[in-house]
């Protein structure tokens, strides 16, 4: 009999605000109220110079008198009052995740200060600005997950992604890895060596998942290869284009590159 080990994302969904219908921009007049929607940071500046998310996910996920979202590695849930025109932003309340990524780590603390000096907001059906003394923040609405086309469709791992821009590599696989995300939320697979299933859950531009990955004593060449693809799979946003299926990881410069198994073959 095989012995299974537990392997959960982080619960991100209550931070995050899962389960309260918040999708997209809208809007009271005041307050937390009058930032609703799911939000992605695009881009923004501080008195050190610009503030560039990169591949990084930064989220602010506003819910009424709700307040939370992603901070590139760590969750955070934030106190909002004021008015558009006159706004306080309290001071984070985060996890104490450790951003193996120094950039994250900068970009997530900057982001943090930048957001906790926010005095106004100019709030449009398809954007957010977030305006402070030297601060800018500027969002778009998280695009949707695009379950239809990425489930119930055998995906084969081709290539693992490390890093961004000029500085990222990509390095082919050991063995045959594969995917299956079905509709009605499961997920199955292999990292090469040892097969995993578990259940998944799409929210606010993110897919976490919780896996039962197979106990078992893999050749060596397979444990840096394993740990990469389980880690990206922990959370995860998904791009499809054509055959091909990119993840990137929500808490670091990792990703997976798979293509559909028909068009692979």
């Amino acid at each position: 009999m095989r012995d299974r080990t537990l392997v959960a994302a982080a619960l991100t969904a209550a931070l995050l605000l899962a389960g309260t219908g918040c999708s997209g921009p809208g809007g009271a007049s005041s307050g937390a109220g009058a930032l609703t929607g799911a939000w992605q940071l695009t881009s923004g500046a501080d008195a050190e110079g610009p503030i560039e998310p990169g591949d990084a996910f930064v989220t602010l996920i506003v819910d009424g008198e709700s307040a939370g979202g992603r901070a590139a590695c760590n969750t955070y849930d934030v106190e909002i009052t004021g008015t558009v025109d006159d706004l306080t932003i309290g001071a984070a309340t985060m996890t104490e995740m450790a951003c193996l990524d120094d950039g994250l780590m900068e970009l997530e603390s900057r982001y943090i200060t930048a957001l906790s000096t926010t005095t106004s907001a100019e709030v449009g059906s398809a954007s957010l600005v977030l305006r402070g003394d030297e601060v800018e923040l500027a969002f778009e609405p998280i695009p949707e997950v695009p379950t239809e086309s990425l489930t119930d469709t055998d995906w084969r791992l081709t290539t693992l992604l490390t890093g961004e821009g000029p500085n990222g590599t990509a390095s082919s696989v050991t063995g045959e890895p594969t995917l299956l995300l079905t509709a009605d939320g499961r997920i199955t697979g292999s990292a090469g060596c040892r097969g995993f299933e578990g259940r998944y859950d799409a929210h606010f531009g993110e897919i976490t998942t919780a896996l039962d990955v197979e106990a078992a004593d893999c050749p060596a060449e397979f444990v840096d290869q394993e740990n990469h693809i389980l880690g990206v799979l922990g959370g995860f946003r998904a791009t499809v284009e054509g055959d091909q299926l990119t993840l990137m990881s929500t808490v670091g410069s990792t990703g997976l590159v798979y293509t559909a198994a028909a068009a692979g073959s």
